[in-house]
């Protein structure tokens, strides 16, 4: 895999990481009734949950 590659499926994996933290902070702050906050928790988890995964497909 070249170094061009690598950095684009580091974009697609902090995209899928923001779409699913999006998800999860509408539902998670809908839930608490503060939308901004989950959002924000969302994210950072989706984030997380998605570099987590880069890191262990790296390792493999």
């Amino acid at each position: 895999m070249n170094h061009g590659d690598n950095n684009k499926s580091e974009q697609n994996i902090i995209g899928a990481g923001l779409a699913i933290g999006v998800g999860l902070g509408l539902i998670f702050g809908s839930a608490i009734g503060n939308v901004g906050a989950g959002l924000v928790i969302g994210i950072a988890a989706g984030i997380g949950f998605a570099t987590g995964q880069q890191r262990k497909k790296k390792s493999e």
